[in-house]
């Protein structure tokens, strides 16, 4: 595996996405298509309808699970509601996807040195606020418990990965101040 880079990546100018869900109209099922696009740099949505009639909404912001929604919550299946329907981001175009992934790696790198270091110091956490099972055995090494069994899909929630960080700093504060 090559080095991980601590830097955050750049992200794109715009983070997209497609959702589909089905309607019945006249008996018959339809699949209903959107294309979301989140503009970075003022936290803005345009949502795309229907392909045929490119119905366009421009959205100043999206209320997420955490308040506004921000890049770090999104992700392939997270879920918004938008214009009254719940959304479930289904799919994401490349350069989307490798940032995601970029991002999930990096700070994945980041909880290996936290758990690392508190585990130099005899402490080990048995769960993260995630749900996540914070250690597993994994070639003789405490791992995070992520580490066996999630691949890369740009499906990680970037946004419970960093609280997972932020929880694992506080605990290692107790140790190291700085």
């Amino acid at each position: 595996m090559g080095r991980v880079s601590l830097a955050p990546a750049p992200v794109p100018e715009f983070l997209c996405f497609t959702s589909w869900w089905r309607e019945n109209e006249k008996g018959q099922s339809v699949r209903r298509e959107v294309k979301l696009s989140y503009d970075t740099k003022d936290g803005s949505m345009t949502l795309c309808l229907n392909k045929v009639t490119s119905m366009q909404y421009r959205l100043s912001h999206v209320d997420g699970k955490y308040g506004p929604v921000e890049p770090c919550d999104l992700f392939v299946g997270a879920q918004l509601k938008v214009l009254g329907r719940v959304l479930t981001l289904r799919q994401a175009d490349s350069p989307t996807v490798r940032w995601l992934e970029a991002e999930a790696t990096r700070l994945r790198h980041v909880q290996r040195k936290l758990l690392d270091e508190l585990t130099s110091y005899g402490q080990a956490i048995g769960g993260l606020p995630s749900g996540k099972h914070a250690c597993g055995f994994d070639g003789g090494r405490l791992r995070p418990g992520w580490a066996r069994d999630e691949t890369p899909n740009a499906s990680a929630s970037l946004r419970l990965i960093l609280r997972d960080n932020d929880f694992l700093r506080q605990h290692l504060r107790k140790y190291r101040p700085d």
